[in-house]
Formats: structure tokens, sequence, C-alpha cells
């Protein structure tokens, strides 16, 4: 960290454009986690579908053998 700072002292355009990848990466790091966590709630909601929609087809077969 002190040779770091040292450099900044020398070149603060290096420190500048630090700071500026670090914005980037952070909103970058904000966004693909966003989408990571829309993408993982629309794979949830498909599959809970598909768990009931065949959770009432059971129920509907074992009804219908239970009347038979």
């Amino acid at each position: 960290a002190s040779e770091r700072r040292l450099m900044s002292f020398q070149r603060p355009t290096d420190e500048q454009t630090d700071s500026e990848a670090v914005e980037n990466r952070g909103r970058n790091q904000t966004y693909s986690g966003f989408l990571f966590c829309l993408i993982l709630y629309y794979i949830f909601f498909y599959i809970k579908k598909d768990i009931f929609s065949g959770f009432l087809i059971k129920n509907n077969y074992t009804n219908i053998v239970i009347k038979k």
C-alpha cells in the first residue's frame, strides 16, 4: 500500500484512472448481480410452476383412480 501511495504521489493520473476503473468495476458488478438474481428468479418461477402443475396432474390422476 505504501508503494502504491508513493506511485500515486508521483503520477496522479494513474490514481485517477484507478479510481475510475474501480468505479466501473463496481457498477458492472452491481449490474451483473442484478441480472443474475433476475435469471435465478425466472428459473425458480418456471421450476415452481412445473412442480405445481405436476402436483395438480398427480392429484387429478389419483382422484380419477379413487373414483374408478
